[in-house]
């Protein structure tokens, strides 16, 4: 498929930035052909020529939010503590919105899209493992329970976080972390 150059990258990553936008304002039904065109500066009938129809689009955005995600595993922080690097990348992952996306196409009516987000998801889970294990090698402890058992923990605490209202602070998000943590390094050795 021949990708039409804009100034700003090219008209099908508009798009899709266009239809992440919408949704993360108003849902999956707020990424009508026309309000995602109409937010990305290009047709309707451009919409059309990159994306059939509403699942293409939808498969789209799932796509591009797992690659998003995937392109900030390994960014690491300065931070002084491994449970401060923990949480600067949490919230940057919040803020990001993909996890918010992923989980809200995980939701809809079409299977094939929430399948391809549960997938895209996976990512998130893999790069979540990999920081678990930061955290207790960093403090030179060992979960005494499997620590797939553990990501699975702080995995729905941070899904649940990424669903939750965004009007919660900054400050309630790392505090429910840190309890979080403050419990699963108390199953450390």
């Amino acid at each position: 498929m021949r990708e039409v150059a804009t100034a700003d990258g090219t008209a099908r990553t508009r798009i899709l930035d266009a239809a992440c936008a919408r949704m993360l304002e108003a849902g999956e039904g707020g990424a009508s052909s026309a309000q995602v065109a109409a937010a990305a500066g290009v047709s309707k009938a451009l919409v059309h020529y990159h994306f059939r129809d509403k699942r293409e689009l939808l498969l789209g955005v799932t796509t591009a939010c797992g690659e998003r995600i995937a392109g900030r595993t390994g960014v690491t922080t300065d931070a002084a503590s491994p449970l401060d690097a923990f949480w600067q990348w949490l919230e940057r992952e919040l803020n990001a919105g993909d996890l918010r996306l992923l989980l809200q196409l995980t939701q809809g009516d079409d299977d094939a899209v929430g399948e391809a987000a549960v997938g895209e998801l996976q990512v998130f889970r893999v790069e979540t493992q990999r920081r678990v294990r930061r955290v207790f090698r960093a403090l030179a402890l060992a979960p005494s329970i499997p620590v797939e058992l553990v990501t699975e923990l702080v995995v729905v605490a941070a899904m649940g976080l990424a669903a939750g209202d965004a009007a919660m602070s900054d400050d309630a998000g790392r505090q429910a972390i840190d309890v979080l943590w403050l419990g699963l390094l108390g199953l450390g050795a």
